[in-house]
């Protein structure tokens, strides 16, 4: 079956066509073997409950699953566990994959809206929590929490959560890298719901950073973390910052070889903001005139994706009609004649202006996806584009009370929300940071006695 067709024109359209395939498949599970990791059941289980209960942790993106009507206390800690890379458990074959296909054309319209909703209601959520004076003998522990949550049926548990098996909320995101963490908690909430809780408690935040819990096409995504903490007598004022690394390289061709750095960082996260101060109009005008460029910047990178996987697989073409060499010359006239057929690569039918290019059908096997070279090349173009797809909102729970959420939003319950998304990644490093104040009790009881004893010596002196 032959299924190459590159749908619509814009770029906020274009991508929406390929999010929406490829939240399709990103529920198969990455089976790559990896380093073998032990999974143990955490010594700090007992505290971090009882702390979780204390503090009520609310996610911004609030799920009222987290309310179980069944809980399963097997898996609130893990057993310990030999994995070979990244646990999977669901089967991947029947998963459909990103195809850019005909019929994905036609669908894609009608459920563009459903993708608006659902994007920013991601089924994974991070909270970092950040312990300033600890708690009994856990001493200025920090915590990160990963949870997400599917919609299983009690066959479909009883199949999966058989004996061995841990009992998590499948199928797993691929997002996520389990090897981070050292306990688990899974509940089912109504409308069999299932939402499984990750976390772990480090002593450090640079701790934990290095057991980084997401991951993009299976690379475990960099971070730096630190703790400043300020004593100011009456209270201490702790300021985090994490600084998570770009990701832009996942690009070929640089997006600052077609725009400005600041239209660039604008497009994807937001700052500095370029339209500050124009009337409806004006913004429009300007947005009008950038989007061309990240448009041209991404049409390019999937070009050169799809043309750099022909030339390294061109000895599987049984007879090519041009040689290796005359078809890397044809790297520029290829590339205006595909444009020529629409504004926009994911606008044209690529397999049919191949064919109408070089007068042969001997390149359909990389738009086949029945041939090992058709998957291939769909997995390259499925690489490019799940940095657009990723999305994992973050809270961060500081102690105390929040005084500058920095470039977040501070919630109702103490927490600041961070719109995490893998195109904040693009341009340059992403910073989360907050400065909270806790207030010292002690400080403010030794001066009142001291105060008291000042009043009191005072007094004493003058009846004396």
């Amino acid at each position: 079956m032959k299924t190459s067709r590159f749908t619509n024109s814009s770029f906020s359209n274009m991508l929406a066509r390929t999010l929406f395939a490829s939240t399709l498949r990103r529920t198969s599970c990455n089976t790559k073997p990896q380093r073998g990791v032990t999974m143990v059941a955490s010594r700090f289980n007992g505290w971090y409950k009882a702390a979780r209960k204390k503090r009520a942790f609310r996610y911004a993106t609030s799920n009222p699953c987290r309310v179980p009507t069944a809980r399963y206390p097997s898996t609130s800690s893990l057993p310990a566990i030999e994995m070979a890379g990244y646990h999977c458990l669901m089967p991947t074959a029947s998963l459909p994959k990103l195809q850019f296909t005909n019929h994905l054309a036609i669908c894609i319209l009608l459920l563009f809206s459903l993708l608006l909703t659902s994007c920013y209601q991601s089924r994974v959520a991070m909270n970092t929590i950040i312990e300033g004076d600890g708690h009994g003998n856990f001493k200025n522990h920090n915590f990160r929490e990963i949870t997400y949550s599917n919609v299983m049926s009690q066959e479909m548990r009883d199949s999966l959560w058989g004996e061995g098996k841990p009992a998590w909320s499948q199928p797993m995101p691929e997002c996520l890298n389990i090897a981070a963490f050292c306990s688990s908690e899974t509940e089912v909430g109504e409308g069999d719901t299932v939402t499984t809780i990750f976390w772990c408690p480090f002593e450090t935040v640079e701790k934990m950073c290095e057991q980084s819990p997401l991951q993009l096409n299976g690379v475990r995504l960099r971070s730096n973390a630190k703790l400043d903490k300020r004593f100011r007598w009456f209270y201490t004022e702790y300021t985090f910052t994490e600084t998570f690394y770009c990701v832009g390289d996942t690009f070929k061709l640089p997006a600052t070889d077609y725009a400005d750095k600041a239209e660039i960082s604008y497009w994807f996260t937001g700052r500095p903001n370029l339209v500050e101060g124009m009337s409806g109009a004006e913004a429009s005008q300007k947005l009008s005139q950038m989007e061309p460029k990240i448009t041209k910047w991404l049409n390019d990178n999937l070009f050169k994706t799809g043309f750099d996987f022909i030339v390294a697989h061109y000895d599987s073409i049984a007879n090519p009609s041009v040689s290796r060499e005359q078809f890397v010359e044809l790297h520029d006239s290829l590339a205006n004649y595909l444009l020529s057929q629409g504004n926009e690569l994911l606008g044209i039918n690529i397999e049919d202006a191949f064919r109408d290019f070089f007068h042969s059908n001997a390149y359909d096997l990389f738009f086949d996806d029945e041939t090992p070279c058709g998957q291939a090349m769909n997995q390259e173009f499925n690489n490019s584009l799940n940095i657009f797809w990723f999305n994992v909102p973050y809270t961060l729970t500081m102690p105390g009370t929040v005084i500058d959420p920095g470039n977040g939003t501070l919630q109702p319950d103490g927490t600041v929300f961070y719109p995490f998304t893998g195109e904040r990644l693009i341009p340059q490093d992403y910073v989360i940071t907050a400065t909270s104040r806790k207030m010292n009790l002690w400080a403010w009881i030794v001066s009142v006695l001291v105060i008291l004893l000042a009043l009191g010596s005072f007094v004493y002196r003058r009846k004396k």
